[in-house]
């Protein structure tokens, strides 16, 4: 079967609501007004990610990689910020002795 006179057929259903398509019209400075959303997301995921980490020294490339998992989708945000609570409340893996 040829879709190709069917554009919207080919598209994922979610991509179709028109709520969603509504989300995605321009503001009056042309550009997108989900990248207002995406920004407030990836904030508050930021502040998810940092919270379990209060206290430690983060380096440049520590705050990258939070900010690049700040714009994941919320599961695996919340996946990645329970393992920090977990390994922040754990105790201390004792350091091995290494017998001579």
């Amino acid at each position: 079967m040829n879709r190709s006179h069917e554009p919207l057929a080919e598209m994922p259903s979610v991509l179709r609501r028109r709520s969603l398509l509504e989300s995605m019209t321009p503001d009056h400075d042309g550009q997108l007004i989900a990248a207002e959303a995406r920004s407030r997301r990836c904030r508050t995921n930021l502040a998810l990610l940092r919270a379990p980490l209060a206290g430690l020294d983060l380096d440049t490339r520590d705050q990258a990689t939070l900010t690049w998992l700040a714009d994941r989708d919320p599961d695996a945000v919340n996946a990645v910020r329970a393992l920090l609570e977990r390994a922040r409340a754990a105790p201390p893996i004792p350091d091995r002795v290494v017998a001579d």
